[in-house]
């Protein structure tokens, strides 16, 4: 089946746009990340990176859940159900 040039270059186009980051965070994730008092100075460093990496290049991936954030986050839960 033979294609015109033009169907080829839209077929070309849609599959480099589905290399793009369909961006579903929020529009303040950033000063979310900074605010947030369970993040340590570097995971916040670490969290910021990873987001911008994922709106460029998308060279960072997910390797597991951060342990040691959860149970800050489960702990701070636990007191705030306390009071």
């Amino acid at each position: 089946m033979k294609m015109s040039e033009s169907i080829r270059v839209e077929i070309g186009s849609f599959l480099e746009s589905l290399e793009n980051l369909f961006d579903i965070a929020h529009a303040q994730v950033i000063d979310i990340i900074q605010k947030d008092t369970c993040r340590t100075k570097a995971m916040k460093v670490e969290d910021t990176n990873f987001l911008q990496d994922q709106r460029s290049d998308r060279k960072m991936v997910l390797s597991s859940l951060d342990k040691t954030y959860i149970r800050k986050l489960e702990r701070k839960q636990s007191r705030s159900e306390q009071e």
